[in-house]
């Protein structure tokens, strides 16, 4: 097995500390007391902090890093909005499917289905996958807009999202569902493929008020 670097690990470790709500959105990160929780220098901390702001996962302001906030109500409001889009760029990839787009859905898909049953579960790794998956479908749709939307919201949802994929069965549903969704596509079979990413959507939204929202914005309830 490769030997993770100290950066890597540092990334890892604030990824954990934010999802399970010790370091809230829209909070500090505080530098000095990762270094001494994690055992480590400055250096890979900072490295990883870049990284994480790269992503979109921590926003700078001067020398300080801040989780990167979005609000409840903006997370419901993008994945609403998400359901029509992608219902009709789902339309769209299966009425001109390409080979191109075809291998590129069946390549994605194997890497979603390694990651989705691998022993140790990497949610952000799994996330980031089900989201380029998303994206191929978007640029199947031969619509510039829905690629750049869809980019800017994936970037905005990526703590949201992960934290969906902690739950063993949602992973396993957003499988299943991502199949149905390819398999229509590759049919050709537009109705198909629309009706199967609404529902998709609807799932999502369902699950991610009533188990991820909760945890990630408890003064809320």
């Amino acid at each position: 097995m490769e030997k993770l670097s100290l950066p890597k690990i540092a990334y890892d470790a604030i990824i954990d500390v934010i999802m399970v709500g010790t370091l809230k959105l829209g909070q500090p990160v505080p530098q000095i007391q990762l270094t001494k929780l994690l055992s480590m220098s400055r250096t890979p901390v900072r490295e990883a902090m870049a990284a994480l702001e790269r992503d979109g996962i921590l926003v700078k302001e001067g020398r300080k890093y801040s989780v990167c906030y979005i609000s409840r109500k903006e997370v419901q409001e993008l994945y609403s909005v998400r359901k029509n889009l992608e219902g009709m760029a789902a339309w769209d990839c299966a009425r001109l499917l390409t080979p191109e787009i075809a291998k590129a859905l069946t390549s994605q898909m194997k890497k979603i289905k390694k990651l989705t049953f691998s022993e140790n579960v990497d949610p952000y790794a799994l996330s980031t996958q089900n989201g380029n998956l998303h994206l191929v479908i978007a640029q199947g749709s031969d619509n510039r807009y829905n690629v750049r939307f869809l980019n800017e919201v994936l970037l905005k949802l990526k703590i949201v999202r992960a934290a969906t994929l902690n739950s063993y069965e949602r992973r396993n549903e957003e499988f299943e569902e991502h199949t149905g969704i390819v398999e229509a596509i590759l049919e050709r079979d537009s109705r198909k493929a629309r009706v199967a990413m609404e529902q998709h959507r609807i799932n999502i939204l369902k699950f991610t008020e009533e188990n991820t929202l909760p945890a990630l914005f408890p003064d809320d309830e």
